[in-house]
């Protein structure tokens, strides 16, 4: 798996983002057991011959890419036209050889934007599953899920903060947001790492 996060990539001009994106690039092949791309680093001085190097290597493995904050580097750009015209033209270079990859098994791509398909991406089979209650439980835990696989750890926190179990659900419920899904649905989440901080030990 290629795991990869955007959140790093901001505030920068073109020359220091694709440095940075190279960085990274070379960083999550490394780490996903592919050793021989700390090589191609160096035999690479641009972006685009790195995605030359890497698609030798993507196209002989069905990867799986998982790209987290995709649009961060975006969304901290808005209101600076030049650097944000900058990042749009590196995503896209970006995006442009990851659709090029035919081998490719899975892509999954979080953000909070939904202009990846509409400026970075144009093929078709791009599927938005934000608003989707199928895939609902992908964005948090459900009050059902909460409830269920979490009893104890709500009783064990409530003891050793020297609350009421009543009391530490009203604290859960600061952690929660309510998602509107397709059909005019809404739905409660919990964001899974603030209810995991908030109940560990």
């Amino acid at each position: 798996m290629i795991k990869l996060s955007f959140a790093g990539l901001a505030g920068q001009d073109e020359v220091a983002l694709r440095n940075s994106l190279k960085g990274l690039l070379v960083e999550a092949y490394v780490n996903a057991g592919f050793a021989q791309v700390k090589k191609m680093e160096f035999a690479a001085t641009t972006l685009n011959r790195l995605l030359g190097h890497l698609s030798s290597i993507s196209l002989k493995n069905r990867l799986v890419f998982l790209i987290d904050d995709w649009d961060y580097p975006l969304t901290a750009s808005y209101g600076y036209p030049v650097r944000y015209q900058a990042v749009l033209d590196v995503l896209s270079e970006f995006y442009t050889w990851l659709n090029k990859l035919n081998h490719v098994r899975f892509i999954l791509v979080t953000g909070q934007t939904h202009e990846l398909s509409s400026q970075l991406v144009t093929c078709g089979d791009i599927r938005d599953i934000s608003a989707d209650p199928e895939y609902v439980s992908l964005l948090g835990f459900t009050p059902e899920e909460l409830e269920s696989n979490y009893a104890p750890f709500i009783e064990a926190a409530a003891q050793r903060r020297g609350e009421s179990v009543e009391a530490v659900r009203a604290t859960l419920e600061e952690c929660a947001s309510e998602i509107s899904l397709e059909g005019g649905t809404k739905v409660k989440l919990y964001n899974p790492r603030a209810v995991n901080r908030l109940l560990a030990p």
